[in-house]
């Protein structure tokens, strides 16, 4: 199964934890406190007491800007465009403050903090985008004398320049990387199954809570499959444990092959998989679990040839709690199992008569 697939469901099941998403939105507004906080002060400053008043204009806009992007994080939706925007306000205000104003050869010090914003703000390949063209900007300006700072840069403080851009850039984009490769490795422990790499049981849990806590705001069906493979304990007995783990693994991604990319398929336990079918209803899921039950049969495993699979389908009540949706579902096949198994049954509610339908079996005609 695509491992990317795996973290983005890993994404979504961050219920109760921090996701990297959440802690960049707080590193924006963190930024953009700070911007605000030095920009007023430091405008008033310059104003009334330097009487630098073109650089009080420069740091009042950049404060008002800053105000107006700080109400825009309100929206999550506007996210993605705030640190872009904030990305390219700093930068301008680094250049600003590096180039046109009167300072001294020890000011290009603060040229790190850029990589520090691009980084935290717009993740590794992004960041490491923005950091070039910063740097490269910066180097250009001093070759080509873009600047209106009182002194003549050296070759010793351009080599500078250009060392400690690299240096700051190298520096951030490892402590980036290795922080990625540690959330992956933590998505991989805490969420996936180390055999067939599909989710475990802890992110069926926790997708299936916020795929019923979207289901119950927009009004919408939620469906549960649950599916087991007939007779694989006579796998495991004929062939051996490494060839049942063989068929796990060719099953999940029989099965991963076959579904939306929507759905989220999770090993339950065992031979057991479950699939949770967002803006699916029962009647859905019941078309949806014969076309995998036909897929299945046949498919031609490696070693062990045919096989089949038994289902249990259920729609989900937004108001039931999981262990209900799940007992329903699981009832559901066990009369699969107990009817004669390679079948599809649904859970039977006793006021919603269409729900009495019995779901297709083997040998019934499918169009």
């Amino acid at each position: 199964m695509n491992f990317d697939r795996i973290s983005q469901w890993s994404n979504n099941a961050f219920l109760n934890e921090p996701s990297e998403r959440v802690w960049k939105q707080m590193a924006l507004k963190i930024f953009l406190a700070i911007t605000i906080i030095i920009m007023f002060p430091f405008a008033l400053v310059n104003a009334f007491y330097f009487h630098l008043i073109p650089l009080a204009i420069f740091e009042f806009g950049v404060g008002v800007f800053s105000v107006g992007m700080f109400f825009m994080t309100r929206n999550s939706r506007q996210y993605q465009l705030v640190s872009y925007m904030y990305v390219a306000l700093a930068a301008i205000v680094m250049l600003t403050i590096l180039l046109h104003l009167q300072t001294e050869e020890s000011t290009l010090i603060w040229l790190g903090i850029f990589p520090v914003i691009a980084y935290s703000l717009l993740g590794c390949r992004k960041g490491a985008i923005a950091h070039t063209l910063f740097s490269v900007a910066l180097i250009a300006s001093l070759l080509f004398g873009w600047y209106a700072i009182p002194y003549a840069p050296s070759a010793i403080t351009l080599a500078n320049v250009v060392g400690t851009a690299f240096a700051y850039g190298v520096f951030i984009y490892l402590y980036e990387f290795s922080k990625n490769e540690a959330i992956q490795r933590y998505y991989r422990r805490s969420f996936v199954d180390e055999l067939t790499s599909t989710g475990n049981r802890k992110m069926f849990t926790a997708i299936l809570e916020k795929s019923k806590a979207l289901a119950r705001r927009g009004q919408k069906s939620l469906s549960l499959i649950m599916i087991d493979i007939d007779h694989f304990k006579q796998i495991n007995d004929t062939h051996g444990h490494v060839v049942g783990d063989l068929v796990l693994v060719e099953f999940a991604r029989l099965l991963s092959d076959n579904i939306r990319s929507s759905d989220t398929l999770s090993r339950w336990g065992g031979e057991e998989f479950a699939i949770i079918l967002p803006e699916t209803n029962q009647c859905q899921a019941i078309v949806l679990a014969e076309k995998l039950r036909k897929i299945i049969q046949e498919y031609p495993f490696s070693i062990v040839g045919s096989l089949t699979a038994s289902f249990g389908v259920t729609e989900v009540l937004t108001d039931e709690l999981d262990e209900e949706s799940i007992r329903h579902a699981d009832r559901a096949l066990y009369r699969a199992k107990e009817n004669g198994r390679n079948r599809v049954e649904s859970h039977q509610t006793p006021d919603d008569p269409a729900s009495q339908t019995q779901a297709p079996s083997s040998d019934t005609p499918q169009s």
